[in-house]
């Protein structure tokens, strides 16, 4: 009966755990934007999913193969770029941003590669 009762709170534990590492992981919910390549006769789509991580970084993933140059900007609440980063995509390598060095507070993350311009806002607590 002792291993089952010890059994049963370590099994409660890690799922305790694992919501808690699942809680801090947020969504950037990203709008969908500009078009560049407008004989383009595709339904315009996201080419990133992007996460808040630990409330410290930006974790882009890249859901198109092909590797290209993107870049990225985070704008304050102002409009004032306060970071920018150009780089090649890889479907295989997400990108990541640190936050550690931004103050609480509503930013917006841009990305924009030769065809696509979109964008998404996100807090930091």
């Amino acid at each position: 009966m002792r291993k089952l009762s010890i059994t049963f709170v370590l099994l409660i534990a890690s799922i305790y755990a694992t919501n808690a590492a699942i809680l801090e992981r947020k969504k950037i919910e990203l709008e969908k934007g500009e078009i560049f390549d407008r004989e383009e006769r595709t339904l315009p789509y996201t080419p990133i999913d992007a996460f808040i991580e630990n409330n410290n970084c930006i974790l882009v993933s890249f859901l198109n193969e092909e590797s290209q140059s993107v870049s990225f900007q985070i704008k304050d609440c102002h409009g004032a770029i306060i970071f920018q980063e150009t780089i090649t995509s890889n479907i295989s390598i997400p990108y990541q941003i640190n936050l550690d060095d931004f103050n609480p507070g509503k930013y917006q993350l841009i990305y924009f590669d030769e065809k696509h311009k979109i964008a998404g806002s996100f807090l930091i607590d």
